[in-house]
């Protein structure tokens, strides 16, 4: 019952915001140790992250790994502010680009949605971007230097940074609590996921 639930959500937020974000898309062998499958976060989840945890009016979404876009437009359909994906699957973005066409057709127009093609560590971070969410993330080195961008750009424009990281690996949370530039700000044990294990910890820039 729960999984139909799920999935009759799912659908409904899909068609509401003019997209498909479902299924898996393998990574390509040749980027397989830069992170994982694609596969979007259950709407509900979200609902429930979201409602925990609510971006500021000068929020600006990153969401690396951000596969087919789910979490970009259910952002900015709820909150309203920009967001940018980074995705590096060829076949994922094929998917994100029709997307992103399927959203602005629903929502009337040009919108503050980007995304860059590419390997995240090679991703120039913005000075007005100050919300970072990872779903899942990469392997420990590429996420160090995918954090060391971040940082150096902290560093060169300070300004509040939360960053959200759902389902981390064991070692990537282990590295995350050993830094002493990181706070954690709040950690969100997730009701409605499939593991009951699932939580979302936010951590801040100090």
């Amino acid at each position: 019952m729960q999984a139909l639930n799920h999935f009759m959500v799912n659908r409904h937020w899909d068609k509401r915001l003019g997209i498909d974000t479902r299924g898996y898309i393998d990574l390509p062998k040749k980027h397989q140790d830069l992170g994982t499958r694609t596969e979007s976060t259950d709407y509900l989840v979200l609902e429930e992250i979201f409602t925990s945890y609510q971006p500021g009016a000068n929020s600006h979404l990153v969401d690396f790994g951000c596969g087919k876009g789910r979490v970009l437009f259910y952002i900015h359909y709820k909150f309203g502010i920009p967001a940018t994906g980074i995705e590096i699957n060829p076949i994922t973005l094929d998917a994100l680009a029709g997307n992103l066409v399927g959203y602005q057709r629903k929502m009337g127009g040009q919108l503050a949605i980007d995304y860059f093609a590419g390997d995240g560590r090679e991703y120039q971070i913005k000075s007005q971007q100050n919300l970072f969410y990872f779903f899942n993330p990469f392997s420990l080195p590429v996420f160090q230097r995918v954090l060391f961008n971040i940082q150096t750009s902290y560093w060169q424009s300070p300004r509040p940074i939360d960053m959200l990281v759902y389902y981390p690996l064991e070692e990537i949370q282990d590295w995350l609590n050993q830094q002493d530039w990181l706070m954690i700000k709040d950690i969100i044990n997730l009701k409605t996921g499939s593991d009951p294990e699932d939580y979302v910890v936010i951590y801040q820039f100090v």
